[in-house]
């Protein structure tokens, strides 16, 4: 395996239980302490949301998204892809058109690389496209989304939360984002 490949599969899942889990929310809460002056276990206002049953649609299925595709079968997700590539060589899910992919997936999860057929892979067009409680995960580099029109869906309510990785404008062209969260 290729370096990298565990680390990156291991975030890949950290981050997609953390937006899906809710984890700034119930942090925010305890440090507030909402969470110790509501008097109950939990918080009824918070939407539960399981991985089990939903669609995780993979951009890339190289290394890292074979074994993403493999550990969301794991916690019983339905997988589907779309290829960067062009050439669908996986018989094990099914391939989809980038279109059809972010219309029935749940959490869109990039592991691509960055060419020219992968830069703005994803702007205000292809978000308008996802459920309005779909998550973006892009573990790819920056500049395959767009990422003003990232923020302004996730901002407008048009999907759910996104999280990705951009190495300090080397992958986007923009210096002013790191990790973002949404």
């Amino acid at each position: 395996r290729k370096m990298f490949t565990d680390s990156v599969v291991q975030s890949t899942f950290m981050h997609m239980l953390s937006l899906v889990g809710g984890a700034q929310y119930f942090d925010e809460s305890v440090k507030s302490g909402s969470y110790s002056r509501s008097g109950m276990f939990t918080d009824p206002n918070w939407n539960w949301w399981e991985l089990s049953g939903k669609t995780i649609g993979i951009i890339g299925l190289g290394n890292i998204g074979r074994m993403v595709a493999q550990i969301a079968e794991v916690f019983g997700m339905k997988v589907c892809y779309f290829s960067t590539s062009g050439t669908g060589h996986c018989k094990d899910y099914p391939c989809l058109e980038l279109e059809e992919l972010l219309k029935v997936s749940d959490i869109v999860s990039i592991h691509a690389p960055l060419n020219e057929r992968t830069k703005k892979l994803i702007g205000s067009d292809q978000l308008a496209l996802m459920k309005p409680t779909a998550y973006l995960i892009n573990m790819g580099r920056g500049a395959i989304v767009v990422e003003e029109d990232l923020a302004a869906a996730v901002d407008a309510g048009v999907i759910a939360g996104a999280l990705g990785y951009t190495p300090y404008g080397r992958g986007s062209g923009s210096s002013r984002l790191g990790w973002y969260a949404c």
